[in-house]
């Protein structure tokens, strides 16, 4: 209930209005460390991620997607296919450039990092 409260109040929150089960399962299992600050930036990234009506568990971050109690990570609901992490993060950078509306500074906010982390990074990937 309190994923789905902060997704309709997400600034970001144009057109997706609900969450998928799976998506729902992997917020439950995950463990909040950073409680709703957290939950909040989990939610936020799957909107910025989200290209239809509903966030479905491949829009949330890797380590949510992943996790089950205790933290550790469940290999077989990663891909078999080989990416180069650089291009995982060029690919993730770009879909949330493209899709954010506001300043770079809310971005990264977002983002979960420094706004000088985030023009470095779009800087060195080219993005």
């Amino acid at each position: 209930m309190l994923a789905e409260s902060i997704l309709q109040r997400s600034s970001h929150n144009r057109f997706i209005t609900v969450l998928s089960n799976g998506a729902k399962q992997c917020l439950r299992n995950h463990e909040y460390l950073g409680n709703i600050r957290e939950l909040r930036n989990i939610i936020e990234h799957a909107v910025l991620l989200t290209g239809g009506d509903v966030i479905l568990p491949q829009a949330l971050p890797c380590y949510v997607q992943c996790s089950v109690k205790g933290n550790s990570v469940n290999f077989d609901a990663l891909t078999e296919e080989r990416v180069a992490l650089s291009e995982l993060e060029k690919d993730y950078l770009t879909q949330a450039v493209l899709r954010h509306k506001g300043d770079r500074a809310a971005l990264a906010e977002i983002l979960g990092v420094s706004e000088r982390t985030l023009y470095r990074k779009l800087e060195m990937l080219d993005v």
